[in-house]
């Protein structure tokens, strides 16, 4: 809906960047997560490691929706109201 809202006739493309930037966390999340695991202290314990990495990928979801409260889609009506 989102997509649709501020693509207005492009709402196609409006999505279709929203879904490629999206997917984007998904491409890299796999490989980032084992990465910060190994790069923390090796004096940690392995189980310790994953949940600071996992949790650490938890903050920037949490982030992210976050990020969508400040997310405003005025309607046709009220942007004319807002000129």
């Amino acid at each position: 809906a989102t997509s649709s809202e501020i693509g207005g006739k492009l709402s196609a493309t409006a999505g279709g960047i929203l879904n490629t930037v999206g997917n984007i966390g998904g491409l890299i999340a796999p490989t980032l997560t084992p990465f910060v695991k190994d790069h923390l202290p090796s004096a940690w314990s392995d189980l310790l490691r994953w949940k600071v990495s996992i949790s650490l990928s938890c903050v920037i979801c949490l982030f992210g929706a976050i990020l969508w409260i400040f997310v405003h889609i005025r309607t046709e009506n009220q942007a004319i109201q807002a000129k």
